[in-house]
């Protein structure tokens, strides 16, 4: 079982959820998606 599945396993055990955030690198530009990372990783 790989490092994802074991994860969602461990949730559903724990009756808890997962958000799991989507990033495309350079959209709209490589600025705004450094800033989005960066606040991404921040939550």
């Amino acid at each position: 079982m790989n490092r994802i599945d074991q994860t969602f396993q461990n949730l559903a055990a724990a009756k808890r959820k997962a958000l799991i955030a989507f990033l495309t690198a350079g959209d709209p530009d490589f600025a705004t998606s450094l800033v989005l990372l960066k606040a991404a990783c921040a939550a």
